[in-house]
């Protein structure tokens, strides 16, 4: 198990996962400054997600926060197709 001097932080770390990823919301609404990595974020959610009866535009949109969340997140790892 997990040492009790070290509980409370590591429980924090788990249940607070804006603790260790920052605020997904913002980080998922924030422009990305490379106008490339933004095309190809956009390029990529609607090719991994066409629209059809099982996912569409909202799936799409929905992994385009996840992609762009984490290029905000990992500005020295960006984003390249096929993350």
């Amino acid at each position: 198990g997990i040492p009790d001097k070290l509980r409370p932080e590591v429980y924090g770390w788990l249940l607070e996962p804006e603790r260790r990823l920052g605020n997904y919301e913002e980080m998922a609404s924030t422009k990305i400054d490379s106008a490339e990595i933004a095309y190809t974020i956009s390029a990529d959610a609607l090719r991994a997600l066409p629209e059809n009866k099982h996912s569409g535009l909202q799936s799409s949109d929905t992994l385009r926060r996840i992609l762009t969340a984490y290029a905000n997140h990992c500005p020295e790892c960006g984003y390249t197709q096929g993350m």
